[in-house]
Parts: structure tokens; C-alpha cells; sequence
């Protein structure tokens, strides 16, 4: 066997993304502030008194996926607008300063408390870009933020399948750009939900390379290196389509993870 067939024959899953692959089917449900402001993206300048859903069930959301026959969710916990879902100790910019529930809901917790009820595994997005929180651009400062509100999340809901990130990143308002610590965040997870895998900027589940769903005509679950760099990741997060990775096959040539 030639050094290529025994460095392809030697990529093997690890038991967390075998159980992931196990699932099959789940949702991904985004509900957040700008719910309530009719758009795509927030700003981070959103006022949290316009935040006030008052027919939400986090029950009725997890039987139907229950009936669909989907076996997990992830929720958007918090999206680049820095709209906290939970009561983050860290921020002002959460649903504890809503008139939900007079200021005591906790939509993460409710979410987290229906997929038990149902049998579904749950999961969690949060976007390492926030536009609303003043120390983003200043490094070090943030990624310090951001670990704080990580380790919430993975601490106080339970067992957490999977943790999905994103690409994107925005200029600070002192014009440096965040240089998010991937290898920390990685190491949050590990500590406290060791069998969660970590999904887009992360180390166990990989991304297509676009919002759009295309894919290139012949697809793996190992990541060419190419396509593994943070940098072309958040270059390419949520755009529509790019035709990298849509038209051009693997080839042998291509190195893997």
C-alpha cells in the first residue's frame, strides 16, 4: 500500500461524529429578535422591549419535529445582532431585559426542558460575530466574552449534541478585526459537552461552503485543506452559492483533514 491509499484508508470517524451520523434528520430553528423587526439579520441596535412573543410554545415547536420524525434540534441562541436568548450574565442585550415573562423567561431553558419531554437531543448555535457587544474588534477582550457565554450554554442546559458556529465576522467599532480563538472555543466544548460535536467553524462536522445547500458533484465528509481555513470559511459565510465549491471535484490531488 502507497503512502496516498494508507493516509486515505487511516481517515476514520470519531465516535461523537458517528452518533452524529446516526441522527440523520433534525431541525434548526431561528427565532430571535429579529423575529419581532420582520428581517433576515439584526443590527445589535434592536430595543429588547419589542421582544415579547406571547403565544410561544417551545412544546408544540418539538412535537411536530417529534412527528416529523426528526431526532434532534439546534436552536439559535444568539445570532450576529448579540440578541441573547437566555439570561446571559454577561450582556444587557438578553431576553432578561424583555417584557417575556416579565423579564424571567429563558427560551434556551424552555427549549432545552422540550426536547427532554420529547426525545429529542438538542443543540446550540452561537454566532462568534456580535454586533452589539462594544469590545468586539479588541481580541483578546472578546474572546474572553465570548467563552463566558459558550460555558453558560454548555453548563446550565443539559446534555448538548452539537455545537454550530459561524464564519462571519464584522469590523470592530475601533476598526481591528476579531480574530476569533477556534482552538479555545474548541477546548470550552471539549471540557464541558465532550461528546458534542462541533459543526461549521469546528472540527467534527464540515460545511459546504455555502447557504445555498450545492455542493460539488463528488462529496466527502473529510475537508480538502484547502477549503479549511477560517479565513475562506468567514469569506464565504452566508453567501448564496460560489462556485468553488459547487463545480469543482475532489480530486486525488486535494488534501484532507
Amino acid at each position: 500500500m502507497n503512502n496516498l491509499s494508507e493516509r486515505l484508508v487511516s481517515v476514520v470517524p470519531s465516535s461523537r461524529q458517528l452518533k452524529w451520523h446516526e441522527l440523520k434528520f433534525y431541525a434548526f430553528i431561528h427565532f430571535g429578535m429579529n423575529t419581532f423587526y420582520n428581517s433576515e439579520w439584526g443590527t445589535g441596535k434592536e430595543d429588547p422591549q419589542r421582544f415579547n412573543p406571547t403565544e410561544l410554545d417551545t412544546d408544540q415547536w418539538c412535537h411536530t419535529l417529534k412527528e416529523a420524525g426528526m431526532k434532534a434540534v439546534i436552536l439559535t441562541c444568539k445570532h450576529h445582532d448579540g440578541f441573547c436568548l437566555w439570561p446571559s450574565k454577561y450582556t444587557e442585550h438578553s431576553v432578561k431585559n424583555s417584557p417575556y415573562k416579565d423579564g424571567n423567561g429563558d427560551i434556551v431553558g424552555e427549549m432545552a426542558a422540550s426536547c427532554k419531554k420529547y426525545g429529542l437531543k438538542f443543540g446550540v448555535y452561537l454566532s462568534p460575530w456580535d454586533m452589539h457587544e462594544p469590545c468586539y474588534g479588541d481580541s483578546p477582550k472578546y474572546n474572553e466574552y465570548f467563552v463566558k457565554q459558550l460555558t453558560e450554554l454548555l453548563t446550565q442546559y443539559g446534555e448538548i449534541f452539537s455545537v454550530w458556529f459561524d464564519g462571519a465576522c464584522g469590523e470592530g467599532p475601533n476598526g481591528k478585526k476579531q480574530e476569533y480563538d477556534w482552538e479555545l472555543y474548541h477546548q470550552v466544548i471539549r471540557e464541558h459537552q465532550p461528546d458534542a460535536v462541533a459543526a461549521i467553524c469546528g472540527e467534527d462536522v464540515r460545511w459546504c461552503g455555502n447557504e445555498a445547500g450545492h455542493c460539488r458533484k463528488a462529496e466527502w465528509n473529510v475537508v480538502p485543506r484547502r477549503l479549511s481555513k477560517q479565513e475562506t470559511i468567514a469569506e464565504n459565510s452566508q453567501q448564496e452559492d460560489n462556485t468553488e465549491f459547487r463545480e469543482r471535484p475532489i480530486t486525488p490531488m486535494d488534501q484532507d483533514l
